[in-house]
């Protein structure tokens, strides 16, 4: 079973990127996968769902490395809010082409439900621990919870993502100043005073 996921992803990775969404069908998925349609569609509903799975799947390899929830918050500063950060930036910069077409024909990065970073990050609870922690010793503001701390940060997060992922032209290097400065106001707006 696992087997056949990863040659279904293979294949639609292949042919994504090979010929563009429009130009690949189920069948040729199928094909290239060595099952038949009917197979595939065990496994994923449709195209939509499909470059979804195989845009988690590129980025759950560098991102997802489990985390323990307070294990990361070694420093007892703002940045602990922020691990891994630049990792997921850089896996998400080698399979842009597959991020994009995630955009434009899955709606990734609309919502919550469509956000594959936050499926990918065992980050999200890990870091509404370490929110609550810097809370508790005064590096971030109590009176706003943790969960809508970060729930504001994965917003901003995902706005700036689809705006760099719909360019045609802005850079890897434009994307770090963005999320730079989302990490600015993150973190000036919620410094204890």
């Amino acid at each position: 079973m696992a087997q056949t996921m990863q040659q279904i992803i293979i294949a639609a990775a292949t042919l994504f990127v090979k010929d563009g969404y429009d130009a690949t069908s189920m069948d040729a998925i199928a094909l290239a996968a060595g099952i038949s349609r009917k197979t595939l569609f065990n496994y994923v509903d449709s195209k939509p769902a499909l470059i979804t799975m195989v845009i988690r799947h590129h980025l759950s390899e560098p991102v997802t490395t489990p985390l323990k929830e307070n294990a990361e918050l070694s420093t007892g500063e703002i940045e602990d809010f922020f691990p891994r950060f630049d990792r997921t930036l850089k896996a998400m910069a080698e399979c842009r082409v597959l991020m994009r077409l995630g955009v434009e024909y899955a709606n990734l990065f609309s919502s919550d439900d469509n956000d594959p970073v936050i499926d990918l990050e065992p980050n999200r609870t890990a870091r509404i621990a370490r929110t609550k922690l810097l809370q508790s010793i005064g590096k971030i503001r109590a009176d706003i919870p943790a969960e809508d701390i970060v729930r504001h940060f994965e917003i901003l997060r995902n706005a700036v993502f689809r705006r760099w992922l719909k360019s045609n032209n802005s850079s890897i290097e434009w994307l770090e100043r963005e999320i730079d400065q989302i990490k600015a106001i993150i973190t000036n707006g919620i410094k204890a005073i």
